[in-house]
């Protein structure tokens, strides 16, 4: 079990993030995880308190969006029918005030 400051950590993957490997990585390390459709990005963070009932879900508020290469963001940027989509994706992530980590 992960926890940091009395709290136990949950990865959430988003629910299009089904063959990136990150879900076998998080089962071989014994990473408890829940898969479910984020907002924005990839990834995010349940905290539940230790030996409380109830937890914080992070997905509006923290959020991990994955790009697999630096050929990947490079297309993201100069390819014009993948730059829209990543621009909405940062305007989205702006509009719900979530603080969007770009991890490649």
């Amino acid at each position: 079990m992960r926890q940091i400051n009395g709290y136990e950590l949950i990865v959430i993957v988003d629910t299009r993030e089904k063959k990136s490997g990150v879900i076998k990585y998080l089962e071989d390390n014994n990473i408890k995880y829940v898969v479910e459709k984020l907002a924005v990005g990839d990834y995010s963070l349940y905290l539940k308190k230790v030996g409380e009932v109830g937890s914080i879900h992070l997905g509006n508020r923290f959020a991990i969006e994955r790009k697999s290469s630096v050929d990947e963001i490079v297309q993201n940027v100069v390819r014009k029918e993948y730059r829209a989509r990543f621009e909405a994706e940062l305007e989205h992530s702006a509009s719900l005030s979530c603080r969007l980590e770009l991890f490649i």
